[in-house]
């Protein structure tokens, strides 16, 4: 029962993380575009769906440090694939 209780308020926890982080996450790509003199639509597209798109870079890199060729190559190529979705034309 405590671990019931104790997951409950994990999960809580990381969805009050997860609202405060994407909302931090917004406010900056706002500012950054505000800065720069773009519009917002800009921030949403370009910006943020750029932060979303690292963490795959990052394992990306990680297994070619690792010598997973087979696994960095796999995590590029779905990363690069995404990124033409990014940028606006």
């Amino acid at each position: 029962m405590e671990l019931l209780i104790l997951g409950a308020a994990a999960f809580a926890a990381s969805l009050v993380l997860l609202y405060i982080g994407a909302k931090k996450t917004l406010e900056g790509a706002v500012s950054v575009a505000n800065g720069l003199g773009v519009s917002k639509v800009v921030a949403g597209t370009v910006i943020v769906a750029s932060i979303t798109a690292l963490p795959e870079l990052m394992s990306s890199l990680i297994a070619a440090v690792w010598a997973s060729s087979h696994l960095a190559k796999q995590k590029l190529s779905s990363s690069l694939h995404n990124q033409p979705l990014q940028t606006p034309h």
